[in-house]
């Protein structure tokens, strides 16, 4: 897990610039420090950093640096650098960027999980490894089966090869986009990669400028991380399970990627019991995978299905595996008792004698985290879960974990947020299974707390294939015609079918909600020097859930279905049942409508001013009648707090 920066010159470009693209992500990789650069006479030379420890420079290995470059005027023709946390091989033998045969470099952000697999059979081809790391496996594979090598991989992964060579250039994201990899083209022609947004802001000549049709996105929706856009004019993600390949010879104005992954759309033809037993054994196979480490390993404990899973599997894993240490899990909870999970939590941490630790955030000092939240996510959350995830990874840091395994990216295809109901209740109707229909439907008012008429409003949308998908009119937001009368409803951008089993799951996956869950995940880790693992998203699970019929998902208001059944081992009864979820939630109404609403209007009011003219004085009219109960509580204040407060942090001009 680590931080990469790549630039490809057109002639511009220096040392320094390198330099200045790498420095913001020192908290990425706080244990190494390298760069790799081809100069105008197309040299190549390797350099150390500021962070770079004296054994890479004593070490004999061909790719590690004997010095730093004291020359930051040198013109670079292609430069890449790494900042490196060590997970695997701790040695001086894992610097990057790395190569195999001085001819392949790479630099990597990630984990491949079955590198140990992949070294097995490519040692059988002949291949000689100087490493313990995955790193190397990776440059091998590439080098033996090419592209075709990604289709190999079992983890996640954001990486670019070059090729000294030819020249040419090689990059990849996995499938889920669980690492993250950002690109700039610039006006004269450069092109940068990098693994957050701050390290392009951070370019001398970069200027950030409001995107404003994804700030309408986020203000309006709360949605970010849907398009391939960021809230940052001219910045752009790198697709997820996508690959693009070219020379730096010839720098492309608009990167061509290729797709080389696509979800399973096969049917399953077994039955429910055949399903839960083969769910279970992908399940155990990526818990196994990811406890590859060589430093400790801790996991995230919410109380909740996902999390109570992963953490039981991990104790018999070390139970099978002899290791007597009792597992660390991390957890937030609230004192207020309506708002905490920690009755859950208590019976999982009792059943299974785990060392538990739990933190308790609050808003003392909220202004100062608010800052340093938002400048270490790039770009605004849609909740307080961003903060309450900061706090956990930061209890796992305050105990030397370099590893924190999560349940993240289960709910999006297994069904967690009940996005399969109407597809189970259209599918009871075209059965004629009408006790069936009539059962799910009092279900799902009773347990999901929705009205018949709004049950039967969703169930209609969905037998007609028909999205009520009129975009909001801004009431708080000052915005102009012309950027009005071009946007629409962020839905409207969404790739894949909301009607169907595949296209829900796409959805999830791609748009809605995984990518900006992810983005989360990824900052508030490696804000602490911490690699996040998701073993929901081992896409061995992910493709075999695609395959089942929706029957198996969700069933009468149980939602996560199959999840519950096959992993039942692992659950107490008490958490196996559980219908009332909270996650790690914050008592948001609490604090701002009793705690302290003067200090939420103080932080509106602040957000107004530093919005630069993009949010106006009625939302303190909204605030104050939220607070006095006139309307009703919602997140939509948190939203607008954040804008004001990210504008400022990044300075970013309104270019509309």
């Amino acid at each position: 897990m680590c931080g990469i920066s790549v630039i490809i010159s057109n002639n511009s470009l220096k040392y320094s610039d390198l330099i200045s693209l790498n420095q913001p992500i020192g908290h990425r990789g706080p244990d190494d420090e390298g760069y790799l650069i081809v100069d105008e006479s197309d040299k190549l030379q390797i350099f150390g950093g500021n962070s770079t420890p004296q054994t890479v420079y004593n070490s004999p290995i061909a790719y590690t640096p004997n010095a730093q470059n004291e020359n930051e005027d040198l013109n670079v023709k292609f430069g890449m650098a790494h900042r490196r946390l060590s997970i695997l091989d701790l040695s001086e033998n894992g610097h990057l960027p790395m190569s195999f045969n001085n001819r392949y470099w790479i630099t990597y952000n990630g984990e491949v999980y079955n590198y140990l697999e992949i070294k097995k059979e490519l040692v059988e081809l002949g291949y000689e490894f100087k490493t313990e790391t995955d790193t190397e496996v990776i440059l091998a594979s590439y080098i033996e089966w090419g592209h075709q090598c990604l289709n190999k991989f079992i983890g996640m992964w954001a990486f670019i090869i070059f090729d000294s060579e030819t020249n040419k250039f090689f990059a990849s994201r996995d499938r889920f986009g669980i690492k993250p990899l950002y690109f700039y083209n610039s006006p004269s022609g450069d092109l940068f990669f990098a693994s957050e947004i701050k390290q392009i802001l951070n370019l001398p000549k970069f200027e950030a400028k409001l995107n404003f049709h994804r700030a309408l996105d986020f203000l309006n929706y709360g949605f970010t991380d849907h398009t391939d856009e960021t809230m940052f004019k001219d910045i752009f993600i790198f697709p997820a399970s996508h690959f693009c390949e070219f020379t730096i010879d010839a720098i492309p104005s608009k990167i061509e990627f290729v797709n080389y992954y696509s979800l399973n759309e096969s049917v399953f033809l077994g039955t429910y019991e055949n399903a839960c037993h083969e769910f279970k054994e992908l399940f155990e196979s990526s818990i196994e995978l990811q406890l590859r480490a060589d430093v400790e390993i801790g996991s995230a404990l919410s109380g909740g299905l996902d999390s109570t899973s992963i953490v039981s599997a991990i104790n018999q894993k070390l139970t099978e595996l002899n290791k007597t240490d009792i597992q660390k899990t991390f957890s937030s909870c609230s004192e207020y008792v309506d708002f905490s999970e920690e009755k859950w939590i208590n019976i999982v941490k009792n059943e299974l004698k785990l060392n538990s630790f739990i933190c308790y955030p609050n808003i003392e000092n909220l202004e100062q985290e608010l800052h340093n939240l938002l400048f270490s996510l790039d770009e605004p959350s849609q909740s307080m879960s961003a903060f309450l995830g900061s706090k956990v990874f930061n209890l796992a840091h305050s105990q030397n974990i370099k590893v924190l395994i999560n349940g993240q990216g289960a709910d999006e295809y297994l069904g967690g947020y009940g996005q399969f109901i109407n597809l189970a209740l259209a599918s009871n109707l075209k059965k004629l299974q009408f006790r069936s229909f009539f059962e799910s439907i009092q279900a799902i008012h009773k347990y999901k707390n929705l009205t018949f008429l709004n049950i039967f409003k969703g169930l209609l949308s969905y037998v007609l294939k028909f999205n009520f998908l009129i975009a909001k009119k801004p009431k708080y937001i000052n915005v102009s015609k012309d950027i009005l009368d071009n946007y629409c409803h962020p839905y409207s951008n969404f790739e894949y079918s909301t009607f169907s089993k595949i296209g829900i799951i796409q959805n999830q996956l791609y748009n809605n909600a995984l990518p900006r869950y992810l983005r989360w995940e990824d900052r508030n880790s490696m804000r602490y020097g911490i690699e996040a693992r998701v073993p929901f998203l081992d896409h061995r699970l992910v493709d075999f859930v695609a395959a089942l019929p929706v029957s198996f998902l969700e069933n009468k208001a149980i939602s996560k279905l199959l999840m519950r059944d096959s992993l039942s081992s692992y659950l107490p009864n008490e958490i196996k049942n559980r219908k009332d979820k909270k996650g790690f939630i914050t008592p948001e109404e609490k604090w701002v409508k009793i705690e302290n609403p003067q200090l939420f209007r103080k932080l509106l009011e602040k957000s107004i001013e530093y919005s630069n003219g993009i949010l106006n004085e009625n939302i303190l009219e909204y605030f104050d009648n939220m607070v006095a109960g006139s309307v009703p509580f919602d997140y939509t204040y948190w939203r607008y707090i954040q804008f004001g407060f990210w504008m400022k942090a990044f300075k970013v001009r309104n270019a509309a």
